[in-house]
């Protein structure tokens, strides 16, 4: 089920979420090709490279969660809700969002906990002695945004027009944010 933001055609603007995630991917990939370079040319591989891209890839996913969220981009099987009419499309993309939402906000508190004991306890990690708490920060920070984001898909999921069953939704352009 998608519950896009495609109102319009126009130019996509990027979320902040976005250009973060492209920047640290960027930087997992840097990382993890200066790894194989010094691992297979100059045969000596650095201590702290795959922690590195570990940890970058975990702050990766989670900060690019609300932006496939507002573009209802999760991977769904919508087999039967492509057959349905369009307001009960709606209205299950609704109770989708919500019971997101609630999830989202679970795993906000449970994330903050989180971190804040490994804060306290100051564990670090083996290779960089990165304090945990930052690498733990990621769920928090990333169920924050993705529930801002799914409030923002709630929203844009009653202003677009419908769509008729058994009709394909159109491609996702999310350029209201």
């Amino acid at each position: 089920m998608s519950w896009g933001t495609d109102t319009h055609a126009g130019p996509r603007r990027f979320r902040i979420e976005e250009i973060l995630g492209a920047g640290l991917m960027a930087t997992m990939v840097a990382v993890l090709f200066v790894q194989v370079v010094s691992r297979f040319v100059l045969g000596s591989s650095l201590s702290w490279s795959e922690e590195l891209a570990r940890y970058v890839f975990i702050w990766l996913i989670f900060l690019c969660l609300g932006a496939v969220t507002v573009r209802g981009e999760h991977i769904a099987i919508d087999i039967l809700t492509d057959r349905m009419p369009a307001g009960a499309q709606r209205v299950l993309g609704q109770i989708c969002l919500v019971l997101a939402f609630a999830i989202n906000c679970a795993l906000l508190v449970k994330g903050f906990e989180i971190a804040f004991v490994i804060a306290d306890l100051g564990q670090t990690s083996a290779a960089l002695s990165l304090p945990m708490w930052i690498v733990y920060a990621a769920l928090p920070v990333g169920m924050a945004l993705t529930a801002l984001r799914g409030v923002q898909a709630s929203v844009l999921l009653w202003r677009r027009p419908p769509r008729e069953a058994g009709t394909p939704a159109a491609p996702t352009d999310a350029s209201e944010s």
